[in-house]
């Protein structure tokens, strides 16, 4: 069980009318959002989806994609 402080559960209320949606798709949304963002990953995200184009050093390629 998952219990709400009524505050936030009146400002969902008016969100999900506001937008349109049910206020469980919102609710299901901020889980997935509190999981997601505690999950711990087993490796890199960037090792797999970023391909060096050219001969490059890791600071070189760890800027090209903060800095974008």
């Amino acid at each position: 069980m998952v219990y709400a402080d009524e505050e936030d559960l009146a400002i969902i209320k008016e969100a999900a009318q506001r937008y349109g949606v049910s206020e469980a798709e919102i609710i299901r949304d901020a889980i997935h959002r509190a999981a997601m963002s505690s999950r711990i990953w087993d490796e890199s995200f960037f090792r797999k989806t970023y391909r060096r184009i050219r001969d490059e050093s890791d600071q070189e390629a760890n800027d090209a994609v903060w800095e974008g």
